[in-house]
């Protein structure tokens, strides 16, 4: 899914719609990324260490663009991709390729409460417990086990823990490139202009 195609699609949640446009603007601005963190998951490819990402430049359904290791080490460093690869390998197969947990993960990161210039909080902060609530029941039936259940779902929280991780790395390793090379839409999310003149200024 293109950042473009998740952004309609989380407009079109109903509890998000009920939002004003500033808390819209928020949170799709610091939940995006990190939504497409849990959208990569699916795929992951246990076998090359990898993700096989769908090739959005060709039509063929079976083109994917695999990203080198050497490639990514030499990029963003041994020690980022040392711990994303842990991230992708912490989060199970059945846990990765379960709609269900993956929708409701993506809409506790879209709720998350503590986000920065929020006006109405305490409606948001219900919409995450709302969900966070859903994911527990569901992995209590879907795997017959209060325990086992309540012992994945504090497992998933330790991995979005680890995105926002993640998406503040990325972040800093974005702000020391050539905004050239940055699309437009990364721009806006990130607010990068905003931080670059930060930066440079500091």
């Amino acid at each position: 899914m293109s950042m473009k195609k998740l952004i309609i699609t989380v407009k079109n949640v109903p509890s998000f719609r009920q939002l004003c446009q500033e808390d819209q603007i928020q949170l799709l601005k610091n939940s995006a990324i990190e939504i497409k963190w849990i959208i990569n998951l699916r795929f992951f490819d246990e076998s090359r260490k990898s993700c096989l990402l769908p090739n959005p430049n060709l039509e063929e359904r079976n083109s994917f663009i695999v990203f080198d290791n050497d490639y990514l080490q030499q990029t963003y460093g041994n020690e980022i991709i040392g711990r994303l690869k842990n991230f992708f390998n912490s989060f199970r197969y059945d846990w990765r390729n379960d709609d269900s947990i993956l929708n409701l993960l993506s809409m506790m990161i879209l709720f998350y409460p503590e986000r920065s210039n929020l006006i109405n909080r305490h409606y948001i902060q219900q919409q995450f417990q709302t969900f966070s609530h859903l994911l527990r029941k569901y992995l209590q039936v879907k795997y017959s086990s209060i325990c086992e259940g309540r012992s994945i779902y504090l497992k998933l929280l330790t991995g979005i823990q680890e995105i926002r991780y993640l998406n503040e790395q990325c972040l800093e390793f974005i702000l020391k490139m050539d905004m050239k090379f940055v699309g437009p839409l990364t721009m806006e999310l990130y607010e990068l202009k905003l931080k670059k003149k930060k930066l440079l200024n500091s």
